[in-house]
């Protein structure tokens, strides 16, 4: 059995796919089949079965599924030793993002990092804040940008204190306050905005028991923002996202007594390799300057 066996039936049963898997393999589907069947008898057991919703795994598959990813976690982190005993001149670096961070905290960060480090790939994954947090945990990045607080198996290292802001018409009475209190919201209709929206939207309404008058869920920043152009209600986001999105016309108030913390986090249960040891020196080293 080999690790190629392994990476082709783990891969696979993620993307649920053959085909996806081959691509993501740099394989031909040949070359995934070939390698699944024969791990299967070398194993004596079916690992995966094809059905009208893509490839699944087989309860044997499902039961071998975590011990095959674990012994893939474990040759990572054979040759990131390896790397380290060598110096960093080589390796990889995967890293889960938000669009704020990524827009307005990321490329300085990144900026150093390949300046000292260029041998290192560096991959980005960029989502809403579940999914950086699934990435973590499911080892789809090293590394991740996350909200505080996140869960207890991550190791974080607090960054940024970012206020939210109601972002309204310029022409709506709301337009005129310095400052707003979430309440200052509930009689007009919500428009639910991408980043942040399960999560410090949700606990700011719970917190303060607001219910808006109506909801309207565009999952989108951008159009949120044209959505409040057009009259249509008001949002809100954090402060860091509203740097760059085009304002015209609309005015940006604080929340008042709101905002976010975002932090920088790994997975406690994981061996850390190299390039994340120096990247996450890097974001140390860069705490005074965001």
């Amino acid at each position: 059995m080999s690790i190629n066996q392994y990476q082709a039936f783990v891969v696979t049963a993620q993307q649920r796919s053959i085909t996806r898997a081959a691509s993501k393999l740099g394989y031909t589907q040949a070359g995934i089949s070939h390698l699944i069947s024969s791990l299967e008898a070398d194993l004596g057991v079916p690992l995966l079965i094809r059905s009208k919703t893509g490839t699944v795994l087989t309860p044997e598959g499902a039961d071998l599924l975590p011990y095959v990813q674990r012994l893939l976690n474990m040759d990572e982190d054979i040759r990131n030793k390896a790397l380290d005993l060598r110096g960093l001149t080589a390796g990889s670096l995967r890293i889960g993002t938000f669009s704020s961070v990524a827009i307005h905290v990321l490329p300085q960060i990144l900026s150093l990092f390949r300046e000292r480090y260029p041998g290192v790939e560096v991959s980005i994954v960029n989502g809403d804040y579940a999914a950086v947090e699934s990435a973590l945990l499911g080892n789809t990045v090293d590394c991740g940008f996350v909200t505080l607080p996140s869960r207890e198996e991550f190791t974080v290292m607090p960054l940024i204190r970012d206020r939210l802001m109601a972002v309204v018409d310029a022409e709506n009475p709301l337009g005129q306050a310095s400052e707003l209190d979430p309440a200052d919201l509930k009689d007009h209709t919500f428009i639910i905005p991408a980043e942040g929206s399960n999560y410090n939207i949700g606990q700011l309404f719970a917190q303060t028991d607001i219910t808006p008058k109506r909801l309207l869920n565009i999952n989108d920043d951008y159009a949120a923002v044209v959505m409040v152009r057009r009259k249509l209600g008001v949002t809100i986001l954090p402060e860091l996202m509203v740097r760059n999105l085009p304002m015209q016309g609309l005015r940006a108030i604080p929340l008042r007594g709101s905002e976010r913390q975002i932090g920088f986090a790994t997975y406690r249960r994981r061996f850390l390799s190299p390039a994340v040891r120096a990247f996450s020196e890097i974001v140390q080293q860069s705490l005074e300057h965001f």
